[in-house]
């Protein structure tokens, strides 16, 4: 004979590579969504029918033992009443449990019908979901005993929904039977079923375990054994990470169900004859069976906030529920059941009397161990069986203890790539941040050199509307941002929101695995993104800081170099010249200035005077004023008439001047024996000569440097005699601005001159004394200060 043959799935996917695709052909579809609509109508329908014999079973007191489960006998029906519970409204309360929970399964089985109704693991969940939901209920055992129709419908139900339970175990997680045997044994379990449907033997029957026999209740126990066995095979045969996973996982949770199972219904049928309380039979039907129909409400629970909230086949967080709740029922059922048999003997032995109220305090300790017996079987049970979810959390846990003192942006990254490698393990991540002039990718490592996308980028703003993990391939935008996202292969986009800004966004790489991301995943990176958003935000502000104070620094150095290089163009020192006397000050506004003046002594018996301002502040106004001077000194020199002097110069500026851009300039020729002065002004202040008859304007007219070429800057003469001095300044004289705002105006000016009484070359200080004076002691100076002034006489 041929050995059985194993299949082995390898399931590790290349990076980028689709994932096998369950769904089902369209040919079948309108067949599979028929078989699901077909026996959910009658499986409801059934259980509808079931409900008036069903409430008359529950609201009718046995006089004989009871033919129908949780059915009262007198008993009963007399500890009801001493709470004032009457059997028709325990008939009430107890129906209203079971199709509630026929609802939960229903609805469940109507979310994934409506989520994943291609699929056919999906689409088979559904059927299993609605059939099982009935065939754990006790109604369609009220129509097992009448007409043949309803008998011979609700069998097919219950048998349907034990059947498609069991397959369930053959053929998960992957919808396909991994072995051959597997085959066989859902064969024989649906011929078992069908013989049951057919000849309902009491030998046989798989549906009531209350009425099962011995060899019933093993063969019964028995499929969901050999689940259990092609669960734990297809654990060892199986190459994808996931699968092993979620194989053992169901493993797990399914054998503590069949263990509990086994345990409360064998030992009746092991031990027939074994002795009980007399009130154990009260409750056993009053407490504990109600209370584990109660707890079968945690199974549907826990699926649809899974589905709900959470995503539609979320088989982690369905199994850890399932797991925690099956656990915690059966602790909880052992303490009640020790509690409720130690106390009624305890209480007499310590007081002497025996108390109804024992079972109520069983129930109070109950209830009062539910929340921290939780929290330890939740806590053991992520160790141990979901340790990369356990730990994924303790990692969260320190990141967010770490990143909220992290204010250091490159640091922050780091610590967020490492989380996500640790936790995800992406092939690659890169970290996109807000930029100037869009969103700047951060040290991408292997990938291309980082790039921008743009602000306005349609993009963004879906980034901004989504707010939470998404796929890229979900986001319908046809945009140059997604565009280059798609070509560099990003699965996951992660938005990194505060108050309403996106603040960057993470981008995920394929697993190394070759897997998906689970519902979980996105959860965890959703978590980790919340947490690091406030932090990037204060880090962004940081490094923003910090850019700026760098800016500033480098401008302040910037500035401190233009100011030392436009120092050393000025004069350093005023020539000493027999018969004239000079003086000069110069007072920038700011770090550098646009003004300047200069001094040039041509021969023995001309000096060029030179004063001018350049229209504009800092280091392009520097700049320009150097290029200007360093002209001017270079036609001087070549001892041509002042308007030839600035039109050359005009000329020269007009070729690469700045835009908006000019200067204005007085230049002068100096004789120094006849005390002629010839100059000409290129939009410069006016001059003044200080005489006898007191301040006279010197006229001279043209248009500033280089703001239109092809200029003609007239000349004007004057002479200095003895005694007689000259002035020249620049606008931030007569432009300074007292505490009104008012300006110090060439009228005060003139009248400062015309009264000045004292040697020549003291009119400077006297001028800015008096425009100290106007200005203030709160006076903050806004413009260069520049003034030169010659004096014939050596007046000192």
């Amino acid at each position: 004979m041929a050995p059985e043959a194993v299949v082995r799935y390898s399931s590790a996917l290349k990076p980028g590579e689709a994932r096998p695709t369950t769904g089902v052909a369209q040919t079948q579809l309108g067949l599979w969504w028929s078989l699901c609509a077909g026996m959910t109508l009658l499986s409801l329908g059934l259980f509808v029918a079931a409900l008036p014999r069903r409430y008359a079973e529950l609201s009718h007191v046995a006089t004989q033992p009871p033919a129908a489960h949780l059915q009262l006998t007198p008993a009963d029906a007399q500890l009801l009443g001493q709470f004032g519970v009457t059997p028709q409204i325990y008939g009430f309360l107890m129906l209203g449990l079971e199709a509630g929970l026929v609802l939960a399964f229903a609805s469940i089985s109507a979310i994934m019908l409506w989520r994943k109704g291609r699929e056919r693991i999906a689409l088979f969940f559904a059927l299993t979901a609605i059939t099982y939901g009935v065939y754990i209920t006790p109604p369609l055992d009220s129509l097992l005993a009448v007409a043949l129709p309803l008998s011979l419908a609700s069998r097919t139900v219950q048998a349907l929904g034990l059947w498609c339970a069991i397959v369930f175990f053959y053929i998960f997680p992957d919808g396909r039977f991994t072995h051959r045997w597997t085959k066989g044994m859902a064969a024989a379990c649906g011929l078992w079923c069908l013989y049951w449907i057919i000849y309902p033997l009491p030998l046989l029957d798989p549906v009531n375990p209350f009425s099962m026999t011995l060899p019933g209740l093993a063969l019964h126990l028995g499929w969901f054994v050999s689940g259990l066995v092609a669960q734990v095979q297809r654990y060892y045969c199986t190459t994808e990470p996931v699968q092993r996973q979620q194989t053992k996982w169901v493993f797990l949770s399914a054998s503590v169900a069949v263990v509990s199972y086994g345990l409360i219904y064998a030992p009746p049928l092991l031990w027939p004859g074994l002795p009980a309380p007399v009130w154990f039979g009260a409750l056993n039907n009053l407490v504990i069976q109600p209370t584990y129909l109660l707890l079968l409400y945690l199974v549907p629970l826990s699926i649809f906030i899974s589905i709900l909230r959470y995503g539609l086949w979320d088989v982690d967080l369905l199994l850890n529920r399932a797991l925690v709740y099956g656990v915690l029922t059966a602790l909880l059922a052992a303490i009640y059941f020790i509690s409720v048999v130690s106390l009624p003997a305890l209480f007499p032995a310590l007081t002497g009397v025996s108390s109804p109220l024992t079972i109520s305090m069983s129930t109070l300790l109950t209830a009062a161990l539910v929340a921290p017996l939780r929290r330890r079987v939740q806590e053991s049970i992520d160790y141990r069986f979901f340790r990369r979810q356990y730990d994924a959390a303790r990692i969260l846990a320190a990141f967010g203890a770490v990143v909220r003192d992290e204010i250091d942006m490159e640091r922050l990254i780091g610590r967020l790539k490492a989380a996500i490698e640790e936790t995800l393990a992406p092939v690659w991540i890169s970290c996109w941040v807000r930029h100037k002039q869009g969103y700047a990718e951060c040290a991408p490592g292997s990938n291309p050199a980082p790039w921008i996308v743009a602000a306005d980028d349609r993009l963004i703003t879906h980034l901004l509307r989504l707010g939470g993990v998404t796929d890229l391939a979900d986001l319908a935008v046809d945009s140059p941002g997604q565009q280059a996202l798609q070509r560099r292969r990003v699965v996951l986009v992660a938005p990194m929101l505060s108050h309403g800004e996106l603040l960057g966004w993470l981008s995920l790489g394929p697993r190394r695995s070759g897997t998906g991301y689970s519902a979980g995943d996105r959860r965890l990176l959703n978590m980790l993104v919340a947490q690091v958003a406030p932090a990037l935000r204060v880090a962004q502000l940081v490094q923003e800081q910090k850019e700026a104070a760098v800016a500033r620094e480098r401008i302040a150095q910037e500035l401190r170099l233009a100011r030392t290089v436009q120092q050393t163009l000025l004069p350093k020192a005023l020539p000493i010249l027999d018969g004239w006397a000079l003086a000069a000050h110069f007072e920038p506004a700011h770090e550098v200035s646009g003004d300047f003046y200069d001094l040039l002594l041509l021969d023995e018996r001309q000096l060029a005077l030179v004063i001018g301002d350049v229209v504009g502040k800092g280091v392009p106004a520097a700049l320009l004023m150097a290029s200007a001077r360093s002209l001017i000194r270079t036609i001087a020199r070549q001892k041509k008439a002042p308007g030839a002097v600035l039109q050359e110069v005009n000329e020269v500026l007009n070729q690469d001047i700045p835009a908006g851009m000019f200067v204005t300039c007085l230049y002068g020729l100096l004789d120094l024996e006849t005390g002629k002065f010839r100059f000409a002004n290129s939009g410069h202040n006016l001059p003044y000569r200080r005489g006898a008859g007191g301040a006279q304007t010197l006229y001279a007219r043209g248009m500033p440097l280089g703001m239109m070429p092809g200029q003609q800057y007239d000349e004007t003469e004057a002479y200095l005699a003895p005694g007689e001095s000259l002035l020249l300044y620049s606008d931030g004289i007569i432009e300074t601005r007292n505490a009104a705002r008012a300006m110090y105006g060439s009228q005060r000016l003139a009248q400062v001159i015309s009264d000045y009484a004292g040697p020549g070359v003291g009119l400077a200080k006297a001028v800015l004394e008096d425009v100290r004076r106007y200005a203030g002691a709160e006076h903050e100076q806004e413009d260069d200060i520049t003034l030169m002034v010659v004096a014939r006489g050596n007046q000192l």
